[in-house]
């Protein structure tokens, strides 16, 4: 988890020195989203994940959907980019795989669920499709940003105690986007409050 500095709480003398790299890490992101093919898959795709930088409780809200999901006689298959694993997959995540290999978010889950890991996750659709029943869906954990695959239903979820900072873009503050481009594009928001 990463830890938010300080000077992201407010507009400061350091937020508006970095002010003009957001602004050029913000031009990057559009222009990186224009350029990337999207892939629309046969499953249904719902991706959980923020705007903000650090832990907002975005796996132990993809767990509970996951629960939620097999309630009403659907498979979730967690689809995460292996954070912290040396692995770029697409690979699944078996119970002999180590958290250096995936990450400890994907070993987490496969103990309850089918989990894959891929730096490029459309690979991993493709191969998930191939295996899956009509009954199964997609659980993006983390990928809001992604834009090269279409996802069914967004759900953005926010870390209440730490709210959204200074409200600025990387690394004048916290968000990895603004807060209009990120609601506009999600059809649900989740608010999470840890403690």
């Amino acid at each position: 988890m990463i830890k938010q500095p300080k000077f992201w709480t407010n507009k400061n003398f350091i937020s508006n020195i970095l002010l003009p790299v957001s602004i050029i890490f913000l031009l990057l992101s559009k222009i990186r989203n224009l350029l990337q093919k999207k892939l629309k898959s046969k499953l249904f795709v719902i991706c959980i994940g923020n705007i903000t930088i650090g832990g907002t409780g975005k796996t132990p809200t993809v767990m509970f959907f996951a629960e939620q999901i097999k309630k009403l006689d659907f498979k979730p298959i967690i689809l995460s980019k292996g954070y912290g694993g040396k692995l770029t997959g697409p690979k699944k995540v078996i119970t002999k795989h180590k958290t250096f290999d995936v990450g400890d978010e994907a070993v987490m889950h496969s103990l309850y669920n089918e989990t894959w890991i891929s730096k490029k996750r459309s690979k991993a659709i493709r191969m998930i499709e191939k295996q899956s029943s009509n009954k199964s869906l997609i659980l993006m954990d983390d990928g809001l940003q992604n834009n090269s695959i279409y996802q069914d239903l967004k759900i953005c979820i926010f870390d209440g105690s730490m709210g959204l900072g200074n409200s600025r873009i990387l690394p004048s503050g916290p968000l990895r986007e603004s807060l209009i481009s990120g609601l506009k594009k999600n059809k649900y928001s989740h608010y999470y409050r840890r403690g």
